[in-house]
């Protein structure tokens, strides 16, 4: 009797996504990895796109890009992505006490 091979999927493989990979991802996945020495080198998040700021603060996008276009909260622009830096979320936080 002979063996039926294995079916191999048609799908294409889905494309790695990086933007939605956060730093820990990132870093959980290294140290499962056996690359504890490169999960130590890692550096921290300086900036962070809209919806990540938005999550930190606890406020909505619309809510996050009314304060930018108020002057409340200064943005980077990298090309057509918009960033806030952690020293300008940390400022913002420090400025509503």
């Amino acid at each position: 009797m002979t063996e039926i091979p294995e079916r191999k999927s048609l799908a294409p493989p889905a494309p790695a996504d990086r933007r939605s990979r956060s730093v820990k991802t990132v870093l959980a996945q290294q140290s499962t990895n056996g690359n504890d020495s490169d999960a130590a080198l890692a550096l921290p998040s300086l900036r962070f796109d809209v919806p990540e700021a938005a999550r930190i603060l606890r406020m909505s996008r619309a809510a996050l890009y009314l304060r930018i276009s108020r002057g409340a909260i200064r943005a980077q622009k990298d090309g057509a992505r918009t960033y806030i830096t952690l020293t300008e979320l940390e400022r913002y936080v420090a400025s509503c006490d």
